[in-house]
Order: structure tokens, then C-alpha cells, then sequence
């Protein structure tokens, strides 16, 4: 006659920090944070994003300070624009963001990107040889 023999479930022990342990029946130590106290407050994981965000779109900067950071910087370091044969030259000479057409809630809504239209002013220079 054979004996089988089944395994018990060892009863919960402690691991090191007081994190509660439990042995399941196939031998595997299972260990549950769920019921942790949180040592530091959750971080607003959003605010770095937003802050960045709203330097690139300068809009509580002064008009002359609007060449140190955000969207002029990055279009002053482009421009101008010349073709190979010099013939043309592109500036940039200001930009704008447009309102929204729909607000961050209309967007969840739709399950739309909520966008806003970048209007940008440009000098077109045609040269002429003389």
C-alpha cells in the first residue's frame, strides 16, 4: 500500500523588515506589500512634464525675454533658411500657439489628442543679381 503524503501550508513568518511571508503549498515564499505603510508621499509625476511644457510655450514670459527659453529659442537656432544657391532666404520672425478646438475633457470624450494650432510668422527674401 502506498502513503501519499500532501504539504500543509506553513504558517506566516516575518522576512526581515517586518514584510509578512507565506509559504504556498508548492513550496514558493510569496510576499505581499499590499498592506505596507507608504514611507514618502507619491510625487506629482506630472509636474516636471508640466513645467516643461509651459517654459517651451513661454506664457507667463515677457516679450523680452522670449529669446532665453521655449519656442523662439528653438526657431532662432533654425533660422534662417537658405537654398543651395542663396537665391532664397527664409526667417522666422515670431510664432504663436492658437486656442484649442476642443477642451482636455471634450478630448478624453473623443479619445482625441488634445492639440492647439502653432502659427508661425516668416520673412521670405528673394535676392536678385545685380
Amino acid at each position: 500500500m502506498t502513503c501519499s503524503r500532501s504539504r500543509t501550508p506553513a504558517p506566516s513568518t516575518s522576512a526581515k523588515g517586518g514584510i509578512p511571508l507565506d509559504i504556498r503549498n508548492d513550496g514558493r515564499a510569496v510576499v505581499s506589500f499590499a498592506k505596507l505603510k507608504p514611507v514618502m508621499p507619491m510625487p506629482n509625476l506630472l509636474d516636471v512634464q508640466l513645467r516643461s511644457f509651459e517654459q517651451l510655450i513661454e506664457t507667463d514670459v515677457a516679450p523680452e525675454d522670449l529669446w532665453d527659453f521655449g519656442l523662439d529659442r528653438v526657431f532662432g537656432e533654425i533660422f534662417p533658411i537658405s537654398d543651395v544657391n542663396e537665391n532664397f532666404t527664409l526667417e522666422y520672425v515670431s510664432a504663436s500657439l492658437g486656442e484649442p478646438k476642443y477642451s482636455v475633457e471634450e478630448c478624453i470624450e473623443r479619445d482625441m489628442t488634445y492639440a492647439a494650432p502653432l502659427k508661425a510668422l516668416l520673412r521670405l527674401i528673394v535676392w536678385e543679381e545685380l
